[in-house]
């Protein structure tokens, strides 16, 4: 006959409950006569887990658990919903947990501590709540690794500011090191607001700004760039003006704005000036715009014309490209009554008597002497001279 079975609390012949509270382990049973011997787990000095609880228990001797090498499974409606696995590792809703802590049921890396991975085509996440709005409410996600450490602050609505910490607003924070964000693989990272990109970088390095396809070190705009060598491009396809904006709103004795450009020791300022600047210059005026070049400044229009204008929007000079000067190029003649739009030469009180320093190929300097009524011209090594009448 069989020994040591578990039975149910009543007499096998009487069928009459037993009315001790323990639970009987079969001895010995006669089938026949349907009597059975017991001995109750306390005689025994076997302890059991109540549902009403247990006392007098030594944690690390006594547990709930598996003594070979089998996994503890906790179930519930005969549902698995937790396994520990006999390496440690927990899984929810993960019956081969290959971490730490392993939760749902999609896959993990082998080195990471936990892994919260799902496979179904919705939203899967790890949340922290704080439901209060006081002002020091916060919620957090905090990594730290020897002395480094970040946090991802989620701030309550009537959180007090402190530094970069603003109410209803998240903030990503280091301390301790410095803070690298990026990816892994070839990939581009993104930035977004409102859900819509806003900016990106590239695998190459390169930065766009409402451009998915940056083809410069910082490329702005939709268009497309015209030239590899561009470091900077600032593109549009849109019907209104493309610039770039650089603005000082004071007032001050010292206030300017400008764009600065650079290479080797060769230098261009384009500088605008407040209406109270004072001059440190003899080109710099209160109130305008200067063009500045330290070293030397050229002016070409590639394969069209140079303009130079004026206000309000017109065109004084051209430079064509059959090398031809024009001034007042307008297109139309100026009035005899005119007082303004003539050319200026420069002038002198009596006759010039030294050669200029500079005799460009193909040029010819010319001076007016106010004195004598001449107009003068070196050539020949020379100064010859028309009167004026």
């Amino acid at each position: 006959m069989p020994t040591n079975k578990l039975v149910t609390q009543f007499n096998l012949a009487s069928n009459t409950r037993l009315t001790t509270d323990i639970i009987p382990i079969v001895q010995t049973a006669d089938l026949g006569t349907g009597t059975a011997t017991y001995t109750p787990l306390s005689a025994l000095n076997i302890l059991y887990w109540s549902t009403l609880g247990n006392a007098g228990t030594t944690a690390g001797t006594n547990f709930i658990g598996t003594t070979d090498n089998t996994d503890f499974v906790i179930k519930a409606n005969s549902v698995e919903g937790i396994r520990l696995k006999s390496g440690g590792h927990v899984g929810i809703g993960q019956p081969s947990p290959t971490v730490l802590l392993h939760v749902g049921s999609g896959p993990a890396l082998s080195t990471e501590l936990q892994t919260v991975s799902k496979n179904q085509n919705a939203l899967t996440a790890s949340t922290v709540v704080n439901q209060t709005s006081g002002n020091v409410a916060q919620s957090a996600f905090l990594v730290t690794s020897d002395s480094a450490n970040i946090g991802l602050y989620a701030n309550s609505t009537l959180f007090t500011p402190s530094g970069m910490q603003l109410a209803l607003s998240s903030v990503l924070i280091t301390y301790g090191g410095s803070f690298q964000i990026g990816t892994a693989d070839s990939n581009p990272m993104r930035f977004y607001t409102n859900l819509v990109e806003a900016g990106r970088i590239s695998p190459t390095g390169n930065w766009g700004i409402g451009q998915i396809t940056p083809a410069t070190l910082l490329h702005i705009g939709p268009g497309s760039i015209s030239s590899n060598n561009e470091l900077v491009s600032v593109t549009n396809n849109q019907n209104y003006n493309t610039y770039l904006s650089v603005n000082n709103t004071t007032t001050g004795i010292r206030s300017q704005a400008g764009y600065a450009i650079q290479s080797d020791s060769a230098a261009a300022i384009f500088i605008s000036l407040s209406s109270s600047f004072t001059p440190s210059l003899p080109v710099q005026v209160a109130g305008q715009t200067t063009l500045q070049a330290l070293t030397g400044l050229n002016i070409t229009g590639g394969a069209g014309p140079t303009n130079i204008w004026s206000t309000p929007n017109v065109k004084r000079v051209t430079f064509d490209t059959n090398g031809n000067s024009i001034f007042n190029a307008t297109g139309s003649a100026l009035a005899t009554t005119t007082q303004v739009g003539f050319v200026y030469l420069p002038n002198c009180a009596g006759t010039p008597t030294l050669p200029p320093t500079v005799l460009p190929t193909g040029a010819t300097p010319v001076i007016i002497d106010t004195t004598g009524g001449k107009l003068w011209a070196y050539y020949g090594a020379t100064w010859h001279f028309v009167a004026l009448t």
